[in-house]
């Protein structure tokens, strides 16, 4: 999350409502406080779904995929 809905930085709690919310029990939501979201950012809109792999490495951007799952071995 690149800021929260007073346009801070996310709190620990607002990442994991937000984890919550998606259902993601084993995927970490994490914050961006430095702004590096608009190198990656595609379409400018929220919700930025962006997955990672184990390494760091850019699996999808905005692809509409909101499950894990078929990234996952």
């Amino acid at each position: 999350m690149t800021e929260n809905n007073n346009g801070g930085v996310p709190s620990q709690e607002e990442l994991q409502q937000w984890a919550d919310a998606g259902e993601m029990e084993t995927v970490p939501v994490l914050a961006d406080a430095s702004g590096i979201w608009v190198q990656f950012e595609q379409d400018f809109y929220i919700p930025t779904i962006v997955h990672l792999g184990p390494d760091m490495t850019v699996l999808s951007i905005d692809e509409g995929i909101a499950d894990p799952g078929m990234f996952i071995d």
